[in-house]
């Protein structure tokens, strides 16, 4: 994936609307080395490098070039050097070197240069740093003559041993000051002869020198300061700048607002700004709030930050976020040191992950001293005029995904006059524009204290469009064509997970976050959804997915990895590919959803999330197990049966009650000591256990009264029952089959017609099963047998059609039931065939006579739910309709489906009497003989007790159990 913009980048847009900086002097400004020297000359006029905007740094400086460089120089930066037709030397005019004749003039009567010999000048020849420094010196006073630069073996001694005196060779010292000098090494040079004093020789025999003002101060009037460049102001009518730099203010035309926060050096001329650049440090990272991944949680002092994976040290170490954040402030508001953090935390200003940030290096360390923030907002722009336009906050009706109210700041919104819903009216005049403002268009905005002008700025972003290529919800990432864009900002009302891959979307983004997306799909398609039907115990691999198997609406089943949480078995989702490799599933929500909300249909419902459906089961006790107590009176006072004795010191007026709690002598595995401990009562209504009640009577004499309590534990009553079920009630088979409208929850509601190509992913809860049927299959489903769990319909011709559902069905039309007579309880057993899983085991007798033993299918776990139901569910001698195939027992069909009955009148004409009520008995009427007592029906006497299943409605027996 790539990265959504450079560390970079990313600040890009803030700084083009808050500030324009100084900008590069040259093309080539990268090349440069002696960066300062060559800004510094750039400022003063003393070099302008080439037409195409170049400096060519690496070039030798010539002859040529360097008196004229000199002559800006001595003349305060102006060419005022008188044009001359004349020329001291022969290799001049007429040459393409004339351009610099007056240059070479000017110097020569100034006794800075002499030529070559021989009348020449050589001025394309290349300059030599003792040449250079020769020159200079001159410039500064000294004289060539006195000082032995020339006219003597030892001039370049001379030269060299007085320009390191006077500093020309300052951050050169590495140089070989015989060998032709660079441009870029020149201007260096340039610049230390500039700040060095300027000398004057005394008229008296001793010739001493006078030390004077520097070159700067003496030609130009100028002078450098240093300091931290802490407020910027705009004149718009002048169209000038001034910066507050160490207390004092400059005031220039130039832009320097990209060095907001820096130390920066100011080349002045009285209270005008030459120039402003980095004097030391600088900008060590810049990116987006959001990128700062991780803080002194890691580290024992808290001074590091960690931004999109590198680490950047801290010059002061913090002792938390807020300490952190106490050296932040906004743009061009320096003195907001120490209001800016977190909600809650008392923060006046609040940081949000959209805004840009700079962290500053201020002393040349490396480390970040103070941190810079971006604050904007993003509006909707409506009502465009001639002379004006209207803001508003995005609401969540402008798309079908839009910021979160709360993810723009309210104190940044209020500073662009917008409060509440009220749109703001903003006059061309007032403000600065970038780019052309439409109706229903986006800016951004940035208040005036946020920005270099002082006045509100607002740039047109552009509603991009482009193809949804993956998803990575949870981290709320999304990759719209080759860029992978943050929506984190967006509300959840509407998830990000309801982007569906390979579709169009438009989208309004800064820095990488979004803050507007639309698109028909802003939520999943029909092909998008899924039942995850298996999944692994335990997660597998260094990333830790889950190999999961899942059902697709073709009916098709694949097994992939899926990221994140475990996949319940038998929940709907929709899912999402993460980087091409695993799979991410999001469980369809609860509830009602409308298009809005984050589903291409136009009605989805489900009865919870996931609209889970499987066979897990929870045991619900109706009644908890409980000790109930007989107490009798023992028949001696010294009766070794006794366990409770009530001791009484003098005769009660009323009667007194007792109730006891047990005590196990501190012998917890000998029953033969243990007894029970008597307890007061208020009265025979305070609360005991059944029983546990002892009544002495009015009048009853003092004395010791020995009781025998016998304690017999209740078992706990209560049943399995299925937690993921479905809704019962839903469907309905009709000439054209429906559901109800869950949402208003009850049957007769608005009614939703199954397609009968609808996609129905259909659980069979008996058989365990999932498969996908068309609507079309619910044919012949019996309403009562049908649990409802997801509905996504869609509007046409005035009904919703329901073109995805979720069911769970009891009975499948081709399964096989059988009534059995269990002839032995049931068994627990591991597998022989499939290592460490458990099955059940029941011998049963079936039809005719036949003796089979079914056995269940495989479970992971000897305590698993459904296992437990089935094994507690199948009585020895119990009679049930089982599910099954072939000896496999599938589930019980019916726990209880025969009643007893005393045979009234033996078969006779097909006609058997129960409980004095004929019955037919058919060709498919079942006979389990189990007693051995008769071989057939029509062999049961009259007056003979039997078991029997009847259909009451036609008065049919199915079934004979004898």
């Amino acid at each position: 994936q790539k990265k959504v913009l450079s560390l970079v980048l990313c600040v890009a847009v803030m700084l083009s609307v808050m500030v324009m900086g100084a900008g590069a002097a040259f093309s080539d400004q990268d090349k440069i080395e002696n960066t300062e020297a060559v800004d510094m000359c750039a400022a003063l006029d003393i070099i302008d490098g080439f037409e195409d905007g170049s400096y060519h740094p690496e070039r030798n400086i010539e002859r040529g070039e360097a008196v004229k460089m000199i002559s800006a120089m001595l003349n305060g930066g102006r060419d005022s050097v008188q044009e001359t037709s004349t020329s001291s030397y022969t290799d001049v005019l007429n040459t393409a070197d004339a351009w610099a004749n007056k240059y070479i003039e000017y110097c020569t009567a100034q006794g800075i240069v002499s030529g070559v010999g021989g009348n020449r000048f050589a001025p394309a020849s290349s300059v030599t740093g003792t040449q250079l420094a020769k020159m200079l010196l001159v410039s500064l006073g000294y004289n060539a003559v006195t000082e032995g630069y020339q006219d003597s073996d030892a001039w370049t001694v001379n030269v060299n041993t007085d320009a390191v005196n006077a500093g020309l060779y300052k951050e050169l010292e590495d140089v070989d000051m015989s060998a032709a000098l660079t441009r870029d090494d020149a201007a260096q040079m340039f610049w230390n002869a500039l700040q060095a004093k300027t000398v004057k020789y005394l008229t008296d025999s001793t010739g001493a020198i006078e030390w004077g003002k520097t070159l700067l101060e003496k030609v130009y009037n100028a002078y450098t300061v240093e300091g931290i460049l802490t407020a910027i102001d705009y004149n718009v009518d002048t169209e000038e700048y001034t910066y507050t730099v160490d207390g004092k203010e400059y005031t220039t035309t130039q832009d320097f607002s990209a060095l907001f926060a820096m130390n920066v050096t100011v080349l002045a001329k009285d209270d005008e700004a030459l120039l402003v650049r980095i004097n030391k440090g600088g900008v060590v990272v810049s990116a987006n709030i959001g990128d700062i991944s991780d803080m002194g949680d890691k580290n024992d002092h808290f001074n590091t930050i960690e931004v999109n994976g590198e680490t950047y040290r801290l010059d002061n170490t913090a002792k938390d976020w807020d300490t952190f954040w106490s050296i932040a402030c906004g743009y061009n508001q320096y003195g907001e040191q120490g209001f800016w953090g977190f909600p809650g935390a008392g923060a006046r200003h609040t940081i949000y992950d959209q805004y840009a940030f700079a962290g500053i290096d201020q002393d040349g360390g490396g480390d970040i001293d103070v941190v810079v923030v971006y604050p904007y907002a993003v509006l909707k722009t409506t009502n465009v005029v001639a002379d004006s336009f209207r803001t508003n906050m995005i609401a969540r009706d402008d798309a079908r995904m839009t910021v979160d109210a709360n993810a723009q700041d309210a104190y940044i919104l209020g500073s662009l006059g917008l409060k509440g819903n009220t749109a703001n009216k903003v006059e061309y005049t007032d403000v600065i524009v970038n780019g052309t403002v439409e109706r229903d268009g986006y800016v951004m905005a940035v208040p005036s204290q946020y920005t270099a002008t002082g006045v509100d700025t607002y740039t047109v972003l552009e509603i991009q469009s482009d193809v949804a290529n993956s998803l990575n919800t949870a981290d709320r990432l999304v990759t719209l064509g080759d860029t992978e864009y943050n929506g984190s900002l967006l509300d959840k009302v509407v998830p990000i997970s309801s982007i569906s891959l390979k579709d169009t979307y438009s989208f309004v983004e800064v820095n990488g976050y979004l803050f507007i997306v639309d698109g028909n799909n802003v939520g999943p398609v029909l092909d998008e959804y899924v039942v995850a039907t298996k999944t692994a115990a335990t997660p597998a691999g260094a990333d830790k997915v889950w190999e999961t198997e899942l059902l697709f609406t073709d009916g098709t089943t694949k097994t992939v990895d899926v990221d994140g949480k475990q996949p319940t078995v038998g929940s709907l989702y929709t899912y999402r590919v993460v980087d091409k490799e695993y799979y991410e599933l999001i469980p369809v929500a609860e509830g009602t959803a409308a298009p809005a909300e984050g589903t291409n249909f136009d009605v989805q419902q489900a009865y919870k999330t996931g609209a889970t459906l499987n066979d897990a089961q929870k045991y619900v006790v109706t009644q908890p197990g409980y000790w109930k107590y007989d107490v009798q009176p023992a028949k001696a006072p010294n009766d070794p049966s006794a366990n409770l004795t009530i001791s009484i010191s003098q005769s009660p007026t009323e009667d007194t009650y007792y109730t006891f709690s047990y005590n196990d002598h501190g012998t917890p595995f000998d029953l033969a000591d243990d007894y029970y401990s008597p307890k007061l009562l208020a009265s025979a209504d305070a609360p005991h256990a059944e029983g546990a009640i002892v009544t002495i009577d009015a009048g009853a004499n003092a004395g010791d009264y020995s009781y025998i309590v016998t304690a017999t534990w209740e078992p706990t009553v209560g049943s399995w029952k299925s937690v993921n079920a479905g809704v019962a009630n839903m469907f309905v088979d009709d000439t054209q089959n429906y559901f109800y409208n869950y949402a208003n929850g009850n049957p007769g509601s608005d009614k939703y017609y199954i397609e009968d190509d609808a996609v129905v992913f259909m659980y069979n809860n008996k058989m365990d099963t999932y498969q996908v049927v068309k609507g079309s299959d619910l044919e012949g489903y019996e309403e009562a047998n049908v649990q409802w769990a997801f509905t996504g319909g869609n509007q046409k011709n005035g009904n919703i059609w329901v073109d995805l559902a979720y069911i769970s069905v009891e009975d499948n039309l081709d399964e096989t039931l059988v009534y059995a007579y269990v002839d032995g309880n049931p068994n627990r057993i591991v597998s022989e065939t499939s290592d460490g899983k458990y099955v059940l085991t029941v011998d049963v007798i079936l039809a005719a006579g036949e003796t089979v033993t079914l056995t269940s299918k495989e479970y992971a776990r000897e305590n698993d739910a459904d296992l437990m139901r089935l094994y507690h569910a199948l009585k020895e001698e119990g009679i049930y309709q089982l599910i099954v195939d072939g000896t496999t027992l599938i589930d019980v069909k019916d726990y209880s489906p025969a009643a007893q009955y005393t045979v009234t009148s033996a078969l006779y004409n097909s006609m058997l009497g129960l409980n004095g009520t004929n019955y037919f008995v058919t060709s498919d009427t079942i006979f389990i003989p189990v007693s051995g007592d008769a071989e057939s029906i029509d062999a049961i006497q009259k007056g003979e007790t039997v078991r029997a299943v009847v259909d009451t409605v036609d008065h049919e027996v199915l079934a004979v159990i004898y």
